[in-house]
C-alpha cells in the first residue's frame, strides 16, 4: 500500500565543510543529504520502503553539536513509501522455483514466499537441461521462472537480522487462493522502461 508520512529529522555536516562555505549550507546540499539518508536506510518497520520525498516543509538553522566537529540542521518533510499490508493484491516476478514453493520479487521486496499449499490446482513439474522446473495446472497454466504472478499478501514480517541496513526488509507470505473474480495467478505484464517510478504502478488495484 502506498502511504505518505511526515518526518522531522536532523541532517549532519562536518564542521570543516561548513567553514569552507562561509558558515552556510546550500538548500540543495541539505536536500541531497536527506535523499541519501533515505536511500541508505531503505526501509522502516512502521513506514515500509521509502520511495520519494514529496515536500520539504522547513529547513532550520545550523547548530554545532557540543564537544564535536559536527553541525546539524533540523529538517521537516513529507515522504511517500510502500508498506506491504495483509490482504492487498500485488504482482511479482518468479525468481526461483523449488519443489514445494516459488520465490517472487516485487519492487524493493525480494523475499515473497508462495508455498504449494497456497497454489491450489498446481503441481510441481521437475525440470532438466532443456526444460526448467515449474508448477503447472491441468489446463497447462504455468508458474515458472520469470513469470508474472498476481498474488495476495497473507502476512508481512519485518526483519532486520544482523543489524545492518542491507538486512532491513519485509518477508512476505503470499497466496493465489481465491475466487475466480480475484484474478490471482499468472498474468501478462506490459513491458516498462524499468525505472523506479514504475513500481507503484506495478501493484494492481484490488
Amino acid at each position: 500500500m502506498i502511504k505518505e508520512f511526515g518526518c522531522e529529522d536532523l541532517v549532519a555536516f562536518p564542521l570543516d565543510v561548513v567553514a569552507k562555505t562561509g558558515g552556510q549550507i546550500r538548500t540543495s546540499a541539505v536536500v541531497i543529504q536527506v535523499l541519501q539518508n533515505l536511500r541508505r536506510t531503505g526501509a522502516h518497520e512502521l513506514c515500509g520502503y521509502f520511495l520519494s520525498v514529496t515536500k520539504f516543509i522547513s529547513i532550520g538553522t545550523l547548530k554545532l553539536l557540543p564537544l564535536s566537529k559536527i553541525v546539524i540542521i533540523p529538517v521537516k518533510y513529507n515522504f511517500r513509501s510502500f508498506l506491504p499490508t495483509p490482504g492487498e493484491k500485488l504482482v511479482g516476478i518468479v525468481r526461483r522455483v523449488f519443489p514445494t514453493a516459488v520465490l517472487l520479487s516485487c519492487g524493493p521486496m525480494n523475499v515473497i514466499y508462495l508455498h504449494q499449499l497456497k497454489m491450489p490446482g498446481y503441481k510441481y513439474v521437475g525440470g532438466d537441461a532443456e526444460k526448467p522446473a515449474m508448477f503447472q495446472r491441468d489446463d497447462l497454466t504455468r508458474i515458472e521462472k520469470d513469470a508474472a504472478v498476481r498474488f495476495k499478501v497473507l502476512d508481512a514480517r519485518w526483519s532486520d537480522v544482523g543489524g545492518g541496513l542491507l538486512k532491513r526488509e519485509f518477508k512476505i507470505l503470499a497466496s493465489i487462493e481465491g475466487d475466480a473474480g480475484d484474478s490471482l495467478g499468472p498474468v501478462a505484464v506490459v513491458e516498462s522502461d524499468g525505472s523506479a517510478a514504475d513500481f507503484p504502478c506495478f501493484c494492481p488495484p484490488p
